[in-house]
């Protein structure tokens, strides 16, 4: 018996089936279930209608968070759409490459703690819809390295009763198959800055090709009706998915130097304080005035996380222009901050080199 079904006794004592339908507006359904979320889907509420600004050109129905602390992408259709699973999917693109603003969101809606704790091993996807085809539910399970997919399917019995019917899961990987890199120890002998980091790895599964083809075809259909621009979907770690800058440079130098690798930050638009090894999606994100003013508390906290957990290092090499210094004025006025030794011009390689030489470092 896959569908629900619901009964109602009549005056005669017997009961009788009743016909669920969907509802003539999406946004009806959306708003029903928004009012009631976190009893209906065990999701904290955060924001509706989300604008995913002028790169993405995206609208992201319902943003929460789980009980978990998971980030959740939640879509709404009236009744059976294709496109659902791939539109879901481009939104977990965006939600990666803006993390900071997500859990800016969160700070405003939950408080500090709830930001702190936001978990982003396995962001969520729950599309609640009328129906869902075999196609649907084939193309959930593409995301099933990163990613939690939940298809609701939903009906209403009248004005007062409505029914959510989870059909189809697909729990993600990600949590099992990440792979930890401890810190490596800071050198006590040395001038080395003392500093760590933790590389993840993913789970590798091996996608049917008639999988990738059905992925394929949702990306060719959403791509050509306008709904989203094509972004690379591929996670690379920072100091690979960074091409600018003395990116290339330090990527070239650090080959094969593990521990070194692992004290190199970069400060991102999108991301925050990011670690040389942690893994990207890519994004098109450029620092303002009140973009920094946003994300100057993001960083500052990321800082203290990570010099709580990996010490504070001795002295600290700055290549950015005078712009991120906004993001860094917190540590500027630590008052056992370490040394900085700052370069204003991003691709001022030789005077980051010399600098490394004279620290011997690596």
């Amino acid at each position: 018996m896959a569908d629900l079904k619901v009964f109602r006794r009549g005056a005669d004592g017997r009961d009788v089936e009743l016909r669920g339908s969907t509802v003539a507006r999406e946004r009806e359904l959306q708003r029903r279930v928004e009012g009631a979320l976190e009893a209906m889907l065990g999701v904290r509420f955060l924001a509706s209608e989300y604008a995913t600004g002028p790169w993405h050109q995206g609208r992201i129905d319902t943003l929460g968070l789980d009980e978990d602390g998971v980030p959740v992408v939640i879509e709404f259709k009236r009744g059976r759409d294709a496109g659902v699973i791939a539109q879901a999917g481009s939104y977990l693109v965006w939600l990666l490459a803006h993390r900071h603003e997500f859990e800016a969101l969160v700070r405003r809606q939950l408080g500090a703690d709830a930001a702190e704790a936001v978990d982003w091993r396995r962001p969520r996807v729950i599309c609640v819809a009328g129906e869902f085809s075999r196609h649907d539910r084939a193309a959930a399970s593409l995301y099933q390295r990163d990613y939690r997919v939940d298809l609701v399917r939903y009906r209403v019995f009248g004005p007062d009763l409505l029914t959510l019917q989870l059909v189809e899961t697909v729990p993600g990987f990600s949590a099992s198959g990440a792979s930890p890199v401890p810190a490596a120890p800071a050198d006590e002998a040395n001038n080395e800055p003392e500093a760590g980091a933790v590389s993840a790895g993913v789970a590798q599964v091996e996608v049917p090709g008639c999988l990738r083809e059905l992925y394929g075809e949702l990306d060719e259909v959403l791509t050509a009706a306008g709904e989203l621009e094509a972004p690379e979907s591929r996670l690379l770690p920072a100091l690979e998915r960074y091409t600018g800058g003395i990116a290339p440079q330090l990527s070239a130098r650090f080959a094969g130097h593990r521990e070194a690798r692992g004290r190199i930050r970069f400060l991102s638009a999108a991301y925050g304080l990011v670690r040389a090894d942690d893994l990207l999606a890519s994004y098109d994100q450029r620092l303002d005035a009140g973009l920094a003013g946003q994300l100057r508390p993001v960083v500052a906290e990321q800082i203290r996380r990570d010099f709580t957990t990996n010490g504070v290092p001795r002295r600290v090499l700055l290549v950015l222009e005078p712009d991120y210094l906004v993001l860094l004025a917190d540590l500027l006025a630590l008052p056992e901050r370490p040394a900085l030794h700052w370069i204003s011009d991003p691709r001022g390689w030789p005077q980051a080199a010399a600098v490394l030489d004279e620290w011997r470092w690596p």
